[in-house]
């Protein structure tokens, strides 16, 4: 008789506790936000492939993407339009500063993800607001964004994208450091004026990242770390090819984003098109791939925000 009573027991609390814990809704994984940069060649100058772009950037799917080297804003718009399908409703907002070689910066951002607070331009990444639109270094684009249907005094995130000085030589790292110097104090305006998550996302032309030439790399997460933040896309192998021979590319490592410690999902940075195809391998090869020669010589580099 006891075993009976015991064993019935066991079957109502066991009963009772599979009510409880089938019942209640599994937890939520953490919520995420993938943002990514891409420097889309001379776009609405040179010859773009579209098809083969909006595939590309189809296949990062940001909710917000940083542009460079934007000409003109019909192409962008017309790109914002091809990704606008399955739910997607992409938007532009363009640099109208682009110093003195006339390349903008630009920000593709998905509606249905997030929600647009507004964008501030820094002509010439002056931090005082004073730099002339076409002359000296191109501009920088604060974007600020925050969570749909956020709860409120939640904190916004605001992405500022970047294209730096372009080559190897001595004084072009140099003016690189003075750039990555005023961007730092631009991080510092936003924070005063109560920007709390201010991330960098862009072209930093970094050609001293892979080993270190000229000391870049070491500046760079030197800086960062200074204003307390790092180098998230530090341990991707490559952005971008450079022709290095007759028949030969080599990979380089150019573009990056920079956030606050804990603000990107560790080890969430990804590599996109035929970078990753080709997995940073130099190529060899009568032709390069196709999407080199009729998008851009650089791929697409993403991150997950905690969101």
């Amino acid at each position: 008789m006891l075993r009976r009573v015991l064993w019935m027991w066991a079957i109502l609390a066991g009963a009772a506790l599979c009510a409880r814990r089938c019942t209640d809704p599994a937890p939520r994984p953490p919520a995420t936000l993938r943002v990514a940069t891409y420097n889309v060649r001379f776009f609405g100058r040179d010859p773009t492939d579209h098809e083969r772009l909006r595939a590309v950037v189809s296949d990062v799917d940001p909710a917000v993407l940083a542009l460079e080297e934007l000409v003109r804003d019909e192409s962008a718009q017309s790109l914002a339009a091809a990704l606008s399908v399955g739910g997607r409703d992409y938007r532009l907002a363009a640099a109208q500063c682009g110093g003195r070689s006339g390349l903008r910066v630009a920000f593709l951002y998905d509606r249905s993800r997030v929600e647009w607070r507004g964008v501030r331009e820094f002509a010439a990444m002056e931090p005082d607001g004073d730099g002339l639109c076409t002359e000296g270094d191109r501009a920088a684009l604060a974007a600020t964004f925050a969570r749909k249907r956020a709860a409120p005094g939640e904190p916004d995130t605001t992405l500022v994208a970047l294209h730096l000085a372009a080559r190897s030589e001595p004084e072009r790292v140099e003016q690189r450091r003075q750039q990555w110097r005023r961007l730092l104090a631009i991080r510092e305006r936003l924070a005063r004026e109560g920007h709390a998550r201010v991330l960098f996302l862009g072209d930093t032309n970094s050609t001293g990242w892979r080993d270190d030439a000229q000391g870049e790399r070491s500046f760079i997460e030197t800086e960062a770390a200074r204003a307390g933040m790092t180098v998230e896309t530090g341990d991707l192998a490559c952005s971008e090819y450079y022709r290095t021979g007759d028949r030969r590319w080599d990979p380089s490592m150019l573009d990056h984003v920079l956030a606050p410690y804990g603000t990107v999902v560790p080890g969430s940075a990804r590599l996109h098109g035929y970078c990753a195809q080709l997995s940073c391998e130099p190529w060899t090869g009568a032709a390069p791939p196709a999407e080199y020669t009729h998008v851009s010589d650089h791929c697409p580099v993403s991150v997950e925000l905690r969101w």
